[in-house]
């Protein structure tokens, strides 16, 4: 079963968004957290390399990742500049199950000179 279909058996849905913004990085930007909210971090340019208790994900322009609430890593940018557009929400209800992160790879024909309307 992929976490996907997992999130949907679950009827997972987000109840509300927290907030939108889009945020630029450089090098020196490394970061050491705990999420306080789910979170949805949307690559508009460059790389960065996300590292948890097992396992290491790189994302590039394009890429998606789900950070759960709770999670815990450590964000290294990997090129000059990064760009991303971070949503930050809750859903419906807290799941049966323990939300892991997830990487949505490369979402096809991304604007990287979008502008965020709020």
């Amino acid at each position: 079963m992929s976490r996907i279909t997992q999130i949907t058996n679950q009827e997972l849905f987000i109840s509300n968004i927290l907030s939108v913004v889009q945020k630029q990085y450089t090098k020196e930007n490394v970061i050491e957290t705990t999420r306080k909210e789910d979170l949805l971090v949307c690559v508009l340019s460059g790389k960065s390399l996300y590292h948890f208790d097992k396992e290491q994900i790189a994302l590039s322009t394009g890429d998606v990742i789900f950070l759960p609430n709770k999670c815990h890593y450590r964000r290294e940018i990997l090129s000059e500049s990064y760009r991303t557009v971070l949503v930050y929400f809750n859903f419906t209800k807290t799941p049966d199950f323990s939300l892991i992160p997830s990487v949505f790879p490369a979402i096809q024909n991304i604007d990287a000179d979008s502008k965020i309307i709020s």
